[in-house]
């Protein structure tokens, strides 16, 4: 049996790392909530792992792609 969520609509912490985060602003969103609070839920210290960043010690600065076309345009 799942626990369930509980968003409560006041202002408050969210635990944007959650997994049920979406499914809880499209409630508020269905709701036309400006804000919500998480601190009553069950899942309000979850962690979804896949916002886990994996970082190395080589790293100075960060890296990134970007397309032809707009390194083009920048240089």
């Amino acid at each position: 049996m799942e626990r369930e969520r509980h968003p409560i609509h006041r202002k408050g912490e969210r635990n944007a790392f959650c997994p049920h985060y979406n499914v809880c602003l499209d409630e508020a969103v269905d709701k036309f909530w400006a804000f919500w609070d998480c601190s009553e839920c069950v899942y309000r210290l979850s962690r979804d792992s896949s916002f886990d960043i994996e970082s190395r010690v080589n790293d100075s600065a960060p890296y990134y792609n970007v397309p032809d076309d707009i390194f083009e345009e920048v240089c």
